[in-house]
């Protein structure tokens, strides 16, 4: 018997219920571990997807098996308490010593540490990423004003002449501001065309998103 995730389902028999269902999927022999042989299993349980080691991780459909079937050398067992988890470790310990007490217990930790463990280097990345952002836009900000602050300088006499011939301060307001808000818009259109065709190499910092979000 096996239990299946929400994708194989999806994948084998959608719309439909898959328990009761059978697989044939090649399985590791009993007596041998590293040969498998064809057989025919049928699904008792759906649940899920789980990611298992990265959030990032591409989805993929998970079989789950009895462990007393296929043995393995460790396990992780997860433990849901309406206390603080911290305050609930010796229970656990103390339920491991009980069924075997030569059984080690080891890297154990809350939700929240393995979610966050998960997702460092995401966020140190993203961090990195942010700041290199912050950094541009205040670069480009300087260079904008320099550009404009030369350009008013330029053209000091002009102004001058506009406003001899009639010309209102928010007339020379706008003259400025215009020319500036075409520098940006600019640099605007060009920076999303750039940013739309580099989002694939972001693709590994996002998880349940498309790049485009």
């Amino acid at each position: 018997m096996v239990i299946v995730d929400e994708t194989i389902a999806r994948r084998e028999w959608p719309k439909e219920n898959p328990i009761g269902k059978r697989l044939n999927i090649s399985v590791p022999v009993s007596f041998d571990p590293l040969r498998l042989e064809r057989r025919w299993i049928e699904v008792v349980g759906a649940v899920k997807h789980v990611r298992n080691h990265k959030v990032s991780e591409r989805v993929r459909g998970q079989l789950y098996f009895p462990s007393r079937h296929f043995p393995d050398d460790d396990m992780t067992v997860v433990v849901r308490t309406g206390t603080a988890p911290r305050s609930f470790l010796e229970t656990v310990k103390g339920e491991v010593r009980a069924m075997d007490k030569d059984l080690p217990l080891y890297e154990v930790r809350t939700m929240e540490e393995s979610v966050a463990a998960a997702l460092a280097p995401i966020r140190f990345v993203a961090a990195l990423v942010t700041l290199f952002a912050a950094m541009a836009l205040f670069l480009a900000s300087v260079g904008v004003f320099g550009v404009i602050s030369y350009s008013v300088s330029q053209r000091t006499h002009e102004m001058g002449i506009r406003i001899a011939l009639g010309a209102q301060r928010r007339d020379i307001f706008k003259l400025v501001v215009g020319q500036g808000m075409g520098l940006v818009l600019i640099g605007v259109g060009i920076g999303l065309a750039a940013s739309l065709a580099l989002t694939r190499f972001l693709e590994s910092l996002l998880f349940g998103v498309s790049p485009t979000d």
